[in-house]
């Protein structure tokens, strides 16, 4: 046991919390990405690598795949240790205030749809919600449409956009 964790701390030397390392994508499903990291693998969703709306993980990753990751957290005395493919990116979210100002119309397209409304994913990976209108159904729209919507208020705390669609594209 302090053979092994002898190794772990040798070589975690010179990685910090927050520090950028390399994972390696084993396999991508639809709604699936296992990583490999230091021999441990993750088996992560959509939500985990990506800040973007992705319907279908295997338009954006695939096997063999370098990705840049972030050592979240390390506990030496246990030898565990976790990463993170979304933290090293940025949140497109973030300055989107300026690149999208209120009331400005925007094309994107339809990632996803909830009760009562749909995600949009604009040009610069950036999700809006738009909630449906009285003149727009659910039956209206599909995933993968293209539309236009206005920008309307930022909820900064949870880092979303809204939105009202004006057209289908």
């Amino acid at each position: 046991m302090m053979a092994k964790r002898r190794y772990f701390q040798v070589a975690w030397r010179g990685h910090e919390l927050g520090g950028i390392l390399s994972g390696n994508v084993l396999s991508v499903g639809n709604s699936v990405c296992t990583v490999e990291f230091r021999a441990t693998t993750w088996n992560w969703r959509a939500s985990n690598m990506s800040y973007a709306s992705t319907t279908d993980l295997r338009e954006r990753f695939a096997p063999g795949q370098q990705l840049r990751c972030v050592l979240t957290e390390y506990e030496p005395e246990e030898d565990a240790f976790w990463i993170s493919v979304k933290l090293a990116t940025s949140n497109p979210f973030d300055l989107a205030d300026q690149r999208h100002p209120l009331g400005s119309r925007r094309k994107g397209v339809i990632m996803g749809k909830y009760n009562g409304g749909v995600f949009i994913t604009l040009l610069d990976d950036v999700t809006m919600l738009c909630r449906y209108t009285q003149m727009l159904h659910d039956s209206n729209f599909a995933i993968g449409d293209s539309v236009i919507a206005q920008v309307q208020p930022f909820n900064y705390q949870r880092k979303q956009i809204f939105g009202k669609i004006l057209v289908k594209r």
